[in-house]
């Protein structure tokens, strides 16, 4: 029997487009590379850009991304893959003059267990939360 887990989440992200403008193909570049896959496929994105820049440079606000997928034989012992992917997003962000405003993914095991990744901004890291069963499997 195969193990479903289903991952859902949304990250704000902050860039000043000063030293280079960041457009929405790179954030889901960004995003993308390294992300968590199943037996049959990944995650699926979608990227906001709702920043309006003005004569006076505008919001520092970018936009957010969304992504979702249903990860076929990704149980409980990869669930470090997702924090590690995290971790290198963060990264390749900073590298691209971007930052993490806001940030939460939830990780949805079939077997019972419900992960959430937050994001820290005090400490610039993504938190793991265990919120034990899940309500689909009770």
């Amino acid at each position: 029997m195969s193990i479903w887990t289903h991952v859902a989440g949304i990250v704000r992200i902050d860039h000043i487009p000063i030293v280079n403008i960041l457009f929405p193909e790179d954030v889901q570049h960004i995003f993308e590379k390294d992300s968590p896959v199943g037996s049959e496929g990944g995650l699926t994105f979608q990227v906001m850009k709702t920043q309006v820049l003005t004569r006076t440079g505008g919001p520092l606000v970018y936009g957010w991304i969304a992504f979702a997928g249903d990860l076929r034989d990704f149980d409980l012992t990869n669930l470090p893959n997702i924090q590690n992917w995290l971790n290198k997003v963060t990264e390749r962000l900073k590298q691209a003059t971007a930052i993490i405003r806001q940030g939460m993914i939830e990780a949805d095991v079939e077997t019972g267990e419900r992960i959430h990744y937050l994001w820290n901004p005090e400490n610039g890291v993504w938190e793991v939360k265990e919120h034990g069963t899940s309500p689909t499997n009770k």
